[in-house]
């Protein structure tokens, strides 16, 4: 009996403890230090908790603030209705009420938040560089590997990783947008209210934004939001129905813009679509089925679409104008490794000048395309392309002339005949004033781009000729207001070579004219044999009439010469290290007031080192009727921080 008291004592003892530990387990005190704790404890996360108080079907949190990556989500209450040793034990959260009202969601300060323009917000982390030639490659395979191990189907995605029924619930708060970022308002109130979300039942949200444009105007978006579950985890149907309503200064009628999209289970698959549609006709669509047992995605898209059309979306934002109509299928895997696209596109644009000022030079633009391209793996293929782009006038035509197919890897280049040419590119009138968003302080005019190129393939890669010579008329050129060159005309006939083995490019003759005098001819090659170590080669020769230079603005008079040619060749290896070697000769020279000047022989040698430091040697040869002088000039220059 004494041994049975004993027993009975210590399970009492231990059964009281329990007890104190479970109230102190209730008591608000001990959880908001627990949950202090568990805050603290994340290294990418700070903030601070006013209280945290759970009892067996409830729970509220106080003041509740919290920040990371410049994000910052102020949380005044939070209440839940939920049975917490269901939630806890059987993973089962059968959520009654949930309310969260006065909560800010801080995006002013947000690192690497990407904008619309394409620029981004706070201290994006840098992107490891990459290599030109592999650029293609490690894109595609890049984003295939990112997103292959990840998506299987929409419905695994949204696979929930507990039991789930929500009664009720109500989100009220504001996101506040980042300053001057281009989204046209600076806040959006949101708020979500709805429910009856359980295992074989139809939850329904209500979703409303609204927010003032910086332009004055106000921005209102309802929808619903629908979910049916068809057990406790998962989903069978998933469904956005939402009406944007702007109304500001520059609509005063107001512009409306629907958006539906769904997602649906099916026994075979999934299905989805997406049908954005303004006033009086649709605007884009896309439709997709995807087959489980073959992983298959294939679809349908169109669009027809203005710039006006999406003044609900825009939020005052100034856009170019813009319009774009087209239609077509296209087929992946969900594995992302292959991908094919086909259709027709017509679009045009203008005031691009919103984006830079500078491209107020390129005024309006139209491009009209018809494509059908597969890309497979490291493969490219192109069964059809037919691109032109027109301004004022045609710009440029590019169309393939058969069909061929590209290793983005290997670089090597299959066609159905080889001694059929591959590609026709035609540039019928390219303004050179495009070229200015591109030139900094220099300005560059003149009359349009014109010439046509050929490319054919060449053992397994591709061989680019001209058809017509590439000619540019009256080219004119101001550095910072300053100018350089006035009514020069210019002319290029060139080659280039691309195999798997290397490439070669070939200046078969480029010719300087002005005022009927030919200022410069030049014939030069370039070429890189395939593999990291391989060094680039060039060669050339070169010929100047020196009197016709005199005659242009960056010589402002100061040389006079009544004749004079300048002529020379060189040559040059890159690698780690950069070698060069030129011959100058300046011969006939005679200055204005016909006194005849020595004849100049020179012959450059120059190394240029990794680390930035050149040396080099250059003798010199004066010779006039019959006495020579010489003269070596040798050194070594480098860059010192001062």
């Amino acid at each position: 009996m004494k041994i049975a008291r004993i027993f009975a004592f210590g399970l009492g003892a231990v059964v009281a403890v329990l007890l104190i530990l479970i109230a102190l387990a209730f008591t608000s005190g001990i959880q908001t230090w627990a949950a202090r704790k568990a805050l603290a404890s994340q290294p990418n996360m700070q903030g601070s908790i006013g209280s945290i108080s759970a009892g067996l079907r409830h729970v509220e949190a106080r003041s509740v603030k919290i920040e990371s990556e410049g994000v910052i989500l102020s949380l005044p209450a939070l209440d839940a209705e939920l049975p917490l040793i269901a939630a806890g034990l059987r993973e089962e959260f059968q959520i009654k009420r949930l309310e969260a009202k006065g909560w800010t969601l801080d995006l002013r300060k947000a690192k690497s938040l990407a904008l619309p323009n394409g620029e981004v917000v706070g201290n994006a982390p840098a992107r490891p560089t990459v290599p030109s030639s592999d650029q293609s490659t490690v894109l595609v395979n890049a984003v295939a590997a990112s997103l292959a191990p990840a998506f299987k189907d929409v419905f695994s995605l949204i696979r929930l990783p507990v039991d789930l029924a929500l009664d009720h619930v109500t989100l009220e708060g504001d996101v506040l947008l980042p300053e001057n970022s281009g989204y046209g308002a600076s806040s959006l109130k949101v708020s979500l209210v709805g429910g009856g979300l359980a295992s074989g039942k139809t939850g329904t949200f209500v979703i409303n934004l609204s927010g003032a444009t910086e332009d004055g105007g106000r921005l209102n978006v309802e929808g619903n939001l629908i979910a049916a579950m068809d057990s406790p985890r998962t989903f069978s149907r998933i469904g956005v129905k939402a009406d944007a309503m702007a109304r500001g200064p520059k609509f005063p009628e107001g512009a409306t813009l629907k958006f539906d999209a769904t997602a649906i289970r099916n026994p075979t698959g999934e299905s989805y679509s997406v049908l954005i549609s303004g006033p009086a006709k649709h605007l884009a669509e896309v439709k997709a089925e995807l087959v489980s047992a073959t992983s298959r995605i294939s679809g349908t898209w169109k669009v027809d679409i203005r710039d006006t059309d999406l003044v609900p979306l825009l939020l005052g934002r100034v856009m170019p104008t813009f319009s774009a109509t087209g239609e077509g299928k296209f087929e992946t895997g969900t594995a992302l490794k292959e991908v094919h696209g086909s259709g027709r596109l017509d679009a045009s644009a203008s005031r691009l000048e919103v984006f830079r000022p500078e491209l107020a030079a390129v005024g309006a633009i139209m491009i009209a395309a018809d494509f059908d391209v597969l890309q497979h793996g490291d493969s490219l293929r192109v069964e059809r392309f037919d691109a032109t782009a027109t301004g004022q006038a045609p710009v440029l035509t590019v169309k393939a002339l058969q069909p061929f197919e590209f290793n983005l890897a290997s670089g090597e280049l299959n066609v159905a005949d080889p001694a059929q040419d591959l590609l026709a590119i035609a540039l019928t009138g390219l303004p050179l004033a495009w070229a200015r968003p591109f030139t900094g302080e220099t300005e560059i005019t003149g009359g349009n781009v014109t010439g046509e190129f050929a490319a054919s393939a060449r053992e397994g890669g591709l061989a680019l000729r001209e058809r017509t010579p590439l000619i540019i008329a009256g080219v004119s050129l101001k550095t910072a207001g300053t100018p350089i060159l006035e009514a020069v005309d210019l002319t290029l006939n060139a080659s280039a070579d691309y195999s798997p083995l290397g490439w070669q490019a070939q200046i078969v003759e480029l010719t300087f004219r002005s005022k009927g005098r030919m200022l410069l001819t030049l014939n030069a090659k370039a070429g890189r044999l395939s593999g990291d170590a391989a060094a680039i080669k060039a060669t050339g020769t070169w010929s100047a009439d020196l009197p016709g230079w005199t005659l242009q603005p960056f010589a402002a008079g100061n040389v006079a010469l009544a004749s004079g040619l300048a002529q020379g060749d060189f040559s040059a290896n890159i690698d780690g290290n950069t070698s060069l070697q030129a011959k100058v000769a300046l011969t006939n020279l005679v200055a204005s007031s016909r006194e005849t000047m020595p004849a100049v022989h020179g012959e450059l040698r120059a190394d240029l080192s990794a680390a930035g430091i050149v040396t080099f040697q250059l003798p010199l040869l004066f010779e006039q009727a019959g006495r020579k002088s010489d003269l070596l000039v040798a050194g070594t220059l480098a860059n010192r921080p001062d």
